[in-house]
């Protein structure tokens, strides 16, 4: 039960609006396009789509 709570606030830390691809911390790249091209955006279909998996993997092994 631990590790699935540890494992929603990870997800949760993960999808919310600001939070982006930690290799995306380059300041001083010149082509702004290129920057704004990296950066990983997560919509809300793959927030869904990783809470019922979770819902599915812990029913599966309860």
């Amino acid at each position: 039960m631990l590790l699935l709570l540890l494992v929603l606030l990870h997800l949760a830390a993960l999808h919310t609006v600001g939070s982006n691809n930690q290799m995306d911390e380059i300041k001083d790249h010149k082509d702004k396009r290129w920057c704004s091209f990296r950066r990983s955006s997560v919509s809300p279909y793959y927030t869904i789509k990783d809470m019922v998996g979770i819902g599915v993997f812990y029913l599966y092994f309860q």
